[in-house]
């Protein structure tokens, strides 16, 4: 609803009429824009921060896994080398140090080594596919929600805009008619003060002496006065006017006061 302020006041009779600048539709867009823009941020911001902390996690869990396979890959080292010296020692104290023997137990202890490599490095680029998996679908699901968000922002920004231009359209509604029906009153009010005031009133030029009663002498002393003197004299006046003057002219000057009324113009 429009509110009285203290900027362009019409004022009527000393009633204050109400007056609203109503925003352009350039105006309502930039508001709506801004809002469904905050409310984008907003959703975006939460997303993206929850997708963040999802991949952080994924990520560390696949340097654990190369992590531990490191570690694992340097325990086996260690394990598979003492193996052959303890293999070598024993080769030696059997005099068996070069033989044919000793080397195929060094070569089948060298070829479980590769196996055990192998398993280990299958072990960890499994974990770390299943892992980057979980990435690609969580950075596929962002950029959906992204796209979603993108056309909720649209779709909330064109529902803003209606129900800004709603209200613009109901507060213009709302003051025209609020003024239409003051003035109408003020107006309805000021003609019934005239009828009471005109009742049995005699032509008057002064508060003592009564001005001749021709139709030529009335409107000349009538357009010779201001708008507030031309109110006073309908005022004081307005039965014999009314008897005295052609239906014509009577008419034309009860339209001209008609119009000093509305324009809200006080007797002087």
């Amino acid at each position: 609803m429009a509110k009285k302020t203290t900027s362009g006041i019409n004022k009527h009779s000393g009633v204050q009429m109400l007056t609203y600048e109503a925003p352009t539709d350039e105006e309502l867009y930039a508001k709506a824009s801004l809002a469904a823009g905050e409310d984008y941020k907003t959703d975006y911001d939460l997303l993206f921060s929850q997708t963040k902390s999802k991949k952080d996690v994924m990520a560390q869990a696949i340097r654990d896994a190369e992590r531990d396979y490191e570690n694992a890959i340097k325990a086996m080292e260690k394990e598979y080398k003492s193996a052959s010296e303890s293999l070598s020692d024993e080769a030696l104290a059997r005099g068996l140090g070069r033989s044919s023997y000793a080397l195929d137990l060094q070569s089948e202890n060298l070829n479980n080594q590769q196996d055990s490599l192998t398993a280990l490095l299958s072990d960890k680029m499994q974990a770390v596919n299943v892992i980057q998996n979980q990435i690609d679908r969580l950075e596929q699901e962002f950029i959906d929600n992204q796209t979603y968000l993108s056309k909720k922002k649209e779709d909330e920004l064109k529902s803003k805009l209606i129900d800004l231009r709603q209200e613009r359209d109901d507060t213009m509604r709302d003051v025209l008619e609020y003024n239409n029906d003051l003035i109408m009153d003020q107006k309805a009010l000021a003609i019934k003060r005239l009828k009471a005031r005109g009742k049995a009133a005699p032509i008057k030029r002064s508060a003592s002496k009564s001005i001749v009663q021709t139709p030529k002498t009335i409107l000349g002393e009538y357009n010779s006065l201001t708008s507030a003197g031309k109110l006073k004299f309908f005022n004081e006046n307005q039965s014999n006017l009314k008897s005295a003057l052609e239906p014509r002219d009577y008419n034309n000057v009860l339209s001209e006061i008609y119009a000093i009324v509305e324009q809200g113009t006080s007797p002087a």
